[in-house]
């Protein structure tokens, strides 16, 4: 996947979030796919367990916008990015790992306690 590919999907990604689209998140995710969120808890596999996190998410309300200029390199793109879940502000760092099929390989969340705040 070449850098505007990947920049592209960032855009779709953060759109879906932000309009709560389960069906679109959904269609970046394959059986494969693993999902860490934060990165270090609980690993996510498959698009049935994922999509079932975010379903969780989006009946809490979600928006979500980029802060920063994503990173591209080889197979992956980081993208720094502050999402609000209900009352809480999470400033995260997350890497998206494609997989040759142009699905996500991987997704990981890099965020931790000192990165919420309420709002």
């Amino acid at each position: 996947m070449d850098t505007p590919a990947k920049l592209d999907f960032v855009r779709r990604y953060l759109r879906a979030l932000c309009e709560g689209d389960l069906e679109a998140v959904k269609s970046f995710y394959d059986d494969a796919s693993t999902f860490e969120d934060p990165y270090g808890g609980r690993c996510l596999v498959g698009v049935d367990k994922i999509s079932a996190f975010y379903q969780k998410v989006f009946v809490q309300g979600v928006s979500a916008e980029q802060t920063g200029e994503a990173s591209c390199c080889g197979d992956s793109v980081a993208v720094p990015y502050r999402a609000k879940v209900g009352a809480v502000q999470i400033n995260c760092i997350t890497v998206f790992q494609f997989a040759d099929s142009g699905k996500l390989k991987s997704m990981r969340a890099y965020w931790g306690p000192e990165n919420m705040t309420a709002c």
